[in-house]
């Protein structure tokens, strides 16, 4: 079975608590705090699920020509830059599954 590292981000998105469950959802570890780069060193091998408030994620469609992964994740802010009124360098952004037409949805 996999593992799964869950993810809660605060509302200040540098700071997170995260905690390691096995496949059928049971904790395999403490649950910890503190910055959000102190929990990738637990996202190695495992699927990462992020939760964060609802309220505070805006869901679009983006037009990104760009097929690689790491490409994309690099454009995707600035595509998106007229759209949301805070500097897109303090926001986070995933992309979801492209459509027959090549836009890309995002949250």
């Amino acid at each position: 079975m996999s593992e799964y590292l869950v993810v809660r981000l605060e509302e200040e998105t540098s700071t997170a608590t995260w905690i390691v469950l096995d496949g059928d959802g049971h904790r395999l570890a403490q649950a910890e705090s503190g910055p959000l780069e102190a929990a990738v060193p637990a996202m190695e091998g495992r699927r990462v699920i992020l939760l964060v408030d609802g309220l505070s994620v805006m869901t679009t469609r983006a037009n990104v020509p760009i097929k690689g992964q790491a490409r994309l994740l690099k454009m995707l802010p600035y595509s998106l830059e007229e759209l949301v009124a805070e500097d897109v360098d303090g926001l986070l952004f995933f992309p979801g599954a492209r459509d027959s037409a090549g836009t890309v949805s995002v949250a």
